[in-house]
């Protein structure tokens, strides 16, 4: 429910690969930057690897960043996704005065 209210009304979503899965952001409604890599998940989440996001990694060149993002701590192995719309979200109208 939290993931298609966020979808649905999200001008930009900015995020690590622990947050809502790659197959969410279908390239004909999303554009998507990756920066950083992509070293797959945590011991943790081995269970949520998503190797689709290490092919999108290697073929778009993401470029790195030095910070740390998200779980992992050191950059060179942090994740950041940058998701908009490519279509308008609607905004509420005006309040009447």
């Amino acid at each position: 429910t939290i993931r298609a209210f966020l979808l649905a009304h999200s001008t930009t979503i900015l995020q690590d690969d622990s947050g809502i899965p790659l197959r969410s952001f279908g390239p004909a409604a999303w554009n998507l930057q990756l920066f950083g890599s992509y070293p797959g998940p945590i011991e943790l989440f081995k269970t949520h690897n998503q190797p689709r996001l290490v092919e999108l990694f290697r073929a778009a060149h993401a470029p790195s960043i030095d910070f740390s993002f998200g779980y992992r701590w050191h950059p060179r192995d942090s994740t950041v996704m940058l998701a908009t719309p490519k279509a308008s979200i609607p905004t509420a109208p005006a309040a009447v005065q």
